[in-house]
């Protein structure tokens, strides 16, 4: 099992995509932003 731990840069569609596509999990830690606030 593969586990890919990255910071918010790492969280893109494409890079997210290819994870999914091999079967590799991810864990994707993302800054905190006004729009992220309103949400939580």
């Amino acid at each position: 099992r593969i586990v890919l731990r990255g910071d918010s840069h790492f969280c893109r569609p494409r890079m997210l995509n290819w994870c999914d596509r091999h079967h590799v999990d991810y864990i994707v830690g993302i800054a905190k932003n006004s729009r992220l606030l309103k949400e939580v």
